[in-house]
Parts: C-alpha cells; sequence; structure tokens
C-alpha cells in the first residue's frame, strides 16, 4: 500500500506540473494577423459564444425594423437587407415565406456556419486562446484533480490501516499535504471547460469598451444602441420585459423539445392542407406548399408538399 501511495504521490506532481506547463502555455501571447477592430457581432462572440451573438443579431434585426417579432413569437421578415454574414444567415433561416418561430431561428443561428466562424478571426487577432491550446489544458486539469482524488483516498486509507514505521505513518500526511497544494494550483490555473476563454489583450480590448461608453445599458446613450447593450450584458439588460422574456424563452427552448413541438405543429398542418384540399382543390394546395417553403427550423415534413410536387423544407 506505501509504495502504492508513492506512486499515485509522483503522478500527483507530474500532472501538477503539466497542469502548470499547459496553463502557462495556453497565455502565451498570440501574434495578432487581423487589422482593425472586431465588430459588433465579433464583440458578442467574445463576451459569451453563439448564444449571445444570436441574441445580439436578433436584436440589432428588430432595432433596425428589418423583422418584427409577434406576441407569440413569430417572427416576421420586412426588410431583407443583411449588412454582414450573420444577418444575411438570420434572413436565411427565414425561408422563402420570410418568417419563423424565435426558437427555431434562435437555434438556427447557434448553429449557423458564419456564426462559428467568428471565433478564428478572433482567435487571430489576440483575443481569444486557440482551442489547439485549450484541449491538452483541459485534459491536464481532468488528470490532475483525477489523481489528487486517488490520492487523497489512499492516504486517507493509509491513516486508518495504522501501518507501523516512521516512513508508512508520515507519508499519508505528507501525501495530503500536496493534495491540498494541488487543489490550490487547480483554483489557479482552471481552464472553461466549455466555450472559449479571453486572453489578456481580449480582457484588456473588454475592458477598454467600458471605458469607451459600452459598459452603458441605455439604449439611447450607448454607441452601439440595444444590440451593443447585449452584445457586451446579455438580454438581462434590455428593458423591455416582453423582448426580454421572449429571448430567454427561446433560447431555453431549443433543442429536442423545440423539435417535438414543431413537428407537432407540422404534422397538424399537413393533415388540415389534406383536409382542406378535399373540399377546394388546388388552390388549398398551393397555399399547404408555400407554408412549408420555409427554413428546415420549422421542421415541416416533404410528405406535406408532396401532393403540390414540391419537395422538403429549403
Amino acid at each position: 500500500m506505501t509504495v502504492v501511495l508513492v506512486l499515485a504521490v509522483l503522478v500527483l506532481l507530474g500532472t501538477s506540473l503539466w497542469l502548470l506547463h499547459e496553463s502557462r502555455h495556453a497565455h502565451d501571447p498570440v501574434v495578432s494577423f487581423v487589422k482593425g477592430k472586431p465588430g459588433l457581432m465579433e464583440i458578442a462572440y467574445l463576451r459569451d459564444g453563439r448564444e449571445r451573438v444570436a441574441d445580439t443579431v436578433i436584436v440589432r434585426m428588430l432595432e433596425l425594423r428589418r423583422i418584427e417579432l409577434g406576441p407569440e413569437g413569430r417572427v416576421t421578415v420586412l426588410d431583407p437587407v443583411p449588412d454582414n454574414a450573420v444577418e444575411r444567415a438570420l434572413f436565411r433561416s427565414c425561408g422563402t415565406d420570410w418568417g419563423s418561430t424565435l426558437p427555431g431561428l434562435h437555434f438556427d443561428l447557434r448553429t449557423d456556419a458564419q456564426v462559428l466562424a467568428l471565433e478564428d478571426p478572433l482567435v487571430r487577432r489576440g483575443l481569444l486562446i486557440p482551442p489547439g491550446r485549450m484541449k491538452p489544458w483541459r485534459w491536464a486539469a481532468g488528470i490532475q484533480v483525477a489523481s489528487m482524488v486517488v490520492t487523497a483516498l489512499l492516504s486517507l486509507l493509509l491513516l486508518g490501516l495504522g501501518r507501523a514505521g516512521v516512513f508508512a505513518s508520515v507519508l499519508p500526511w505528507i501525501a495530503l499535504v500536496l493534495v491540498v497544494a494541488g487543489i490550490v494550483l487547480r483554483v489557479k490555473c482552471h481552464p472553461e471547460w466549455i466555450g472559449h476563454e479571453l486572453t489578456a489583450e481580449g480582457r484588456a480590448f473588454v475592458g477598454k469598451l467600458r471605458d469607451d461608453g459600452w459598459d452603458s445599458t441605455d439604449p439611447a446613450t450607448h454607441p452601439a444602441g440595444l444590440a451593443g447593450v447585449v452584445a457586451l450584458h446579455g438580454v438581462d439588460a434590455i428593458e423591455d420585459e416582453e423582448l426580454r422574456k421572449q429571448l430567454r424563452k427561446a433560447a431555453g427552448s431549443v433543442g429536442s423539445s423545440f423539435r417535438s413541438s414543431a413537428a407537432g405543429s407540422a404534422a397538424a398542418a399537413s393533415s388540415s392542407s389534406s383536409s382542406s384540399s378535399s373540399s377546394s382543390g388546388g388552390s388549398s394546395c398551393g397555399t399547404a406548399c408555400s407554408s412549408c417553403s420555409s427554413h428546415s427550423s420549422h421542421s415541416c415534413s416533404s410528405s406535406s408538399c408532396s401532393s403540390c410536387g414540391g419537395g422538403g423544407c429549403s
């Protein structure tokens, strides 16, 4: 048992040194290859990733009156004129009937390639830690925690057995001291397990934004209006209670629950359109098919449009 504890202590020391190395390497300066300042969507991504970008672009389009949001969470496009790739992704998600549900739109934006592509320029600007550095850092942190748990359990077990001899009686206490030191190191060198982490330059950039007026939560005085407030502070900073509530609901309802309800709605719509077509002929068929031309986030099935010769959701 003593030999096993010695091996556990050695592993703990090795993993702790590995964690320290990976933490320092992750925070090594990144050479910036991109000139200019990040835009609004990049700032949103820098603050809280894809979900913050989805909230920001939706609020910006509402602010510019390019979309409108109904009380039941129905999004309708008013002026499909995008200023950047993320806004283009929003209009594309609305489909050819220029409409969507807010949860569906939010989900599509979070998973859109244009939103995911915002990370790379931020890494190349030196504002985000490269993903290639985050992975070994997370591995080191996880293995170091496992080695601390094993060492602590072996130490307590050896103390409980009460082995004779100076070395056998002192070693568990030394091991426990090292475990405590490992915990301190883990707290100081912990990585973000989900999402991204800012570099020192990234944190300095956010601090400068706050000094330049971006810390304001008043859309009237914020340099980027309500969308800028959301980009930096999130939807909780929105004063409009109804809009805030709908955005929270949209972020919380995406996934399987949204897909299930959307699929149920599509099935009901298909059944309704079938019964209507038997009484009104081809005119209702055209209506049913137009409702299926929206984006895939509406989860309509190809079968609901087959009677019109149409395909699935575009």
